[in-house]
């Protein structure tokens, strides 16, 4: 498969991060067509046109026995 990317998200790339803190929380969203990481208020890449990840695929809370608890 070809990549969609053209290089335009190379502008919004994120300049540091902080180690406590995830990307998520800092506002940075995941594009998977560029493979990159980027800040903006848009809910598509502004490169590929793909749509952009705001949370994790896999987090803590997805445990099993974490979402029994924070059910009920």
């Amino acid at each position: 498969m070809k990549s969609l990317c053209k290089g335009l998200c190379d502008a919004l790339k994120p300049t540091g991060t902080h180690a406590k803190v995830s990307r998520y929380e800092q506002g940075q969203k995941y594009c998977s067509g560029c493979s990159e990481y980027v800040v903006c208020d848009e809910i598509r890449c502004i490169c590929c046109n793909g749509i952009l990840r705001t949370r994790p695929r896999k987090s803590r809370l997805h445990t099993k026995k974490e979402r029994w608890v924070n059910a009920y």
